[in-house]
This record gives structure tokens, C-alpha cells and sequence, in this order.
């Protein structure tokens, strides 16, 4: 792009969502170069970003279908991937952390609600969320959840078809 920052798509992008409807034919892949943009398309996808300062940038889909894990390790190099088996063996992820533990046995089915895993040392980016490596440091930011307005509140219609959706 214009600024001289690299973008790398992970994933699959079925297609952009305008005007109610899904165009699996689209080019502008521009669109995806801010994360603000992410609810307009559909798929399971991870943007990474690098400008130009090396700073790096990681967002994922509308609803954070792909994982993206992280953790330190004793040296202080980060390690993220979106597969943890991808982390090297000799690293240390931390003890079994119970809440997620419990959460895997009681609540969700098959593994902790996002943001959490298995082990204390290793974290995962939350629905929303971004990865930021700026100056060294790594933080996390997070796009605000703006909800869309599909039709006016007044509209009794609307919520009537709605409504009998539920009725048999």
C-alpha cells in the first residue's frame, strides 16, 4: 500500500458483505488493511500487518474463527502462531490453569472460552482483539463492537416476521 506496510492473509475470505448481501467476486482486498473493516467480510481469516517502522499488527475475522496463540519464552522472544503445536517443545507454557480447565469440562465442550487455554504462559487473542509488537512490547488493543442498525426499531413489521420465526 501507499504507506509502505506489508499485509499478510491466513485463511480463507468467502466474500464482502454490502448491502445485506455476500459478493464472493470482490477485489478490493484494501479493505482488509484496517481492522475497523473486519465485520464487513465473511470467512475465517488472520491479517497480519508490518509497517514500515517493523511494527507488527495481528487481527483475526469478525468472530475470531482462527486462534492466534502467543507466549514468551526465558530469552524473551515471543512466539505466535495460530496453531500452538507450533511452539517449540523446550518452551515453558505455565501450569494447567483450572479456570480454564473448568471451563473446558463445564461450559464450552471442547476447549477454554477465548482469551484462555490450557496452560498460564500461553494466551490467545480474544474475538475483537488485536496483536500489537510496537517498540518491542507487545500489546493488545481492541476494536469497539459497534452494532448495525438492519432496520428502524419502528417498524413493527420487521418484528412481527421476526417473531414468527419462533411460532410454529
Amino acid at each position: 500500500n501507499k504507506d509502505d506496510e506489508s499485509f499478510f492473509l491466513i485463511g480463507d475470505i468467502l466474500g464482502h458483505r454490502k448491502d445485506f448481501k455476500i459478493n464472493s467476486k470482490f477485489d478490493n482486498y484494501a479493505l482488509l488493511e484496517d481492522s475497523i473493516n473486519i465485520s464487513e467480510f465473511e470467512g475465517r481469516f488472520i491479517i497480519v500487518k508490518i509497517s514500515q517502522d517493523k511494527d507488527v499488527s495481528i487481527w483475526t475475522d469478525t468472530f475470531g474463527r482462527m486462534n492466534v496463540y502467543w507466549c514468551k519464552d526465558e530469552k524473551s522472544n515471543y512466539y505466535i502462531t495460530s496453531s500452538k503445536e507450533m511452539i517449540p517443545p523446550n518452551v515453558d507454557l505455565g501450569n494447567i490453569d483450572q479456570n480454564a480447565l473448568a471451563q473446558l469440562l463445564t461450559i464450552y465442550g471442547n476447549r477454554p472460552l477465548k482469551k484462555h487455554t490450557l496452560r498460564k504462559k500461553l494466551k490467545r487473542l480474544g474475538v475483537g482483539e488485536i496483536l500489537m509488537i510496537k517498540d518491542q512490547k507487545l500489546l493488545i488493543e481492541s476494536n469497539e463492537f459497534i452494532p448495525k442498525n438492519i432496520f428502524p426499531k419502528d417498524d413493527a413489521k420487521k418484528l412481527d416476521q421476526y417473531a414468527e420465526l419462533f411460532i410454529e
